[in-house]
């Protein structure tokens, strides 16, 4: 009997520990899948946050870029306005104009017209564009500021202009001078201002494609850029649905055109009336979130297979009897 009792003794004492260690596993393991999901939410959250961030960042600094651009077009119209106000046919204005047309290299073509909207002088001999009845050539005579178009498709071009009136002595309007800007030229802008990874996609007031860095690649004339959706793409997504409502900077992730979780964030280029999105793959930004939600899986695979198993304290008694 005795002997009994001093076998039994260390049977119950192991089997009581196993049970303690198995139920503070079973308490414990929900804890852990708890807590692991709590924290994978919110670093998945912290994550979006930062690239929210970072793509209103981007597109608000490129489209600063592409304002202060614009800013220096305007300026070339000043220059030229100022130079011919006496008379529009002088000597050396066509000279001017083809100097500035070569010097910036951003110009289809630059033109002084009449205010009956005739072409008195082009930067390109025989390449012209139509000035009479145009809205934009109406808003320039008529005002004082200098007028910007977006993007509008002519057939198998494209027609972007800037345009400012001319103004005599007198304050007599003399004509405009009105210059045709190149397609190609916003898309060598654009792709030398988009981070690695990231893509930039332009929009015109009804949401149609102007370009995208990363679908149309680097574009070298106007028939390029149409052929790729230029102006008749619809783009509607959260961040041109919002960007449509709110004329503050903002950022929304969605399903871009390709078919891809992105996450961008958006500004408007004011002067033109487009919306510029910055977007980044969702996936490549919360990479480290699907990591860790890895490894924490892996951990909780582990301790549930890390049951306890006890080694016999007396030779020749199987293990399992001490491990129930």
């Amino acid at each position: 009997m005795g002997g009994d009792s001093v076998i039994r003794w260390p049977s119950f004492t192991r089997r009581f520990g196993v049970r303690l260690v198995a139920a503070m596993l079973l308490v414990s393991l929900p804890l852990m899948i708890v807590l692991a999901l709590f924290l994978t939410a919110k670093s998945s959250a912290s994550l979006t946050d930062a690239a929210e961030r970072r793509g209103v960042t981007l597109a608000k600094a490129v489209t600063v870029r592409l304002n202060a651009w614009l800013f220096e077009r305007r300026g070339d119209r000043q220059v030229i306005a100022g130079t011919v106000a006496g008379q529009l046919d002088r000597p050396g204005t066509t000279a001017l104009l083809a100097r500035i047309d070569k010097l910036y290299g951003t110009y289809s073509s630059i033109e002084i017209v009449d205010p009956s909207g005739k072409v008195v002088a082009t930067s390109r001999p025989g390449v012209t564009f139509d000035a009479a009845g145009q809205d934009w050539f109406r808003t320039a005579v008529a005002s004082e500021q200098p007028v910007v178009t977006s993007m509008v498709r002519h057939g198998d071009h494209v027609d972007w202009i800037l345009a400012q009136r001319i103004v005599g002595a007198d304050g007599r309007v003399l004509g405009v001078v009105a210059g045709n800007l190149r397609a190609a030229a916003l898309t060598d802008l654009l792709n030398a201002h988009v981070s690695e990874g990231s893509d930039i996609v332009v929009v015109d007031s009804q949401r149609r494609l102007i370009y995208d860095t990363e679908e149309m690649g680097k574009i070298s004339d106007d028939a390029s850029l149409l052929a790729a959706g230029a102006l008749t793409t619809t783009v509607d997504n959260a961040a041109t649905r919002r960007a449509a409502v709110d004329s503050d900077p903002g950022s929304a992730r969605f399903i871009d055109r390709g078919g891809h979780d992105v996450i961008g964030g958006y500004a408007h280029v004011n002067d033109v009336g487009w919306t510029l999105i910055s977007q980044d793959n969702a996936g490549t930004l919360l990479a480290p979130v699907a990591a860790d939600r890895g490894s924490r899986s892996s951990s909780s695979y582990s301790a549930r297979s890390s049951r306890p198993r006890c080694r016999s304290p007396w030779p020749g008694e199987p293990p399992g009897r001490y491990a129930d």
